[in-house]
This record gives structure tokens, sequence and C-alpha cells, in this order.
């Protein structure tokens, strides 16, 4: 009777176990983590896209205490190919800030004003009318 009890016992609590490991080790979908930077790009000559992968971002803290600004993303990871981003202000000439999920130096790319007053994403455009 005993050894019933036991493996009865056991049915019972092996799927609620099994389902709190998977959860635990999938690695997506928490509550709320410390995200690291993928990317940075140039809004314009003060402000910095700033880009996660698979997450959701629901705050940002910047520190401009220290040589280089660090940018501290958090918000929720999420399992697939997705990226969130957010807008964050920095001095006209920053060349590098640091990301506070891993402590490493993000390089920013140069910033490049469009000739033409054009934003984030905007290529050069020729001056020469079509068909010239």
């Amino acid at each position: 009777m005993r050894c019933h009890r036991r493996r009865a016992r056991l049915l019972l609590v092996a799927p609620l176990a099994a389902a709190l490991l998977a959860l635990a080790g999938c690695g997506g979908d928490e509550e709320r983590a410390s995200l690291a930077i993928e990317k940075a790009e140039w809004a314009d000559a003060t402000h910095l896209f700033v880009f996660s992968e698979c997450a959701i971002i629901d705050d940002v803290e910047v520190d401009r205490s220290g040589e280089l600004v660090e940018v501290s993303l958090w918000g929720a990871p999420k399992n697939g190919t997705c990226n969130d981003w957010v807008v964050v202000k920095v001095d006209a000439g920053t060349t590098k800030i640091v990301d506070g999920a891993t402590s490493q130096v993000v390089d920013l790319p140069t910033y490049v004003p469009d000739p033409n007053g054009g934003v984030h994403g905007s290529p050069p455009t020729s001056t020469t009318p079509e068909g010239s």
C-alpha cells in the first residue's frame, strides 16, 4: 500500500515539477530583467535610438556621473525575432556609451547630419534634378 501512495504522489508532483523547471530554464518571457544593448543609432545630434533585441523595454536609466554615459535598459525579454528601442539624450559629440547590463563600451557610429535637414535614417539626397 505504501508503494502505491508514493507512486500516486509522484504522479501528481512530477508534472508540476517539470512545468516549473521548464519555466525557469527557458530564458524568455521573464517579467523584468536588465537588457543588453543590441545597437545604438543617431536620431539627431543629441539623441540616440538605443535598441535591445527581443524585449519590451519598460524603463531606461541614464547615469551621466562617470567619464562615459551609462545606459541601463530594463524590461521583459521575449522569445522570437523582435526588438524594442528607446530614445536617450546625450551630449553632442558623444562617441561611446556604457551598456549598464554588460558593462561593455558601445562605440557609436559617427553622426553625419543630413544637409537637407533630414533625421534618423535619411540618406543624403541629391540636389541634381532627375533626368539631368
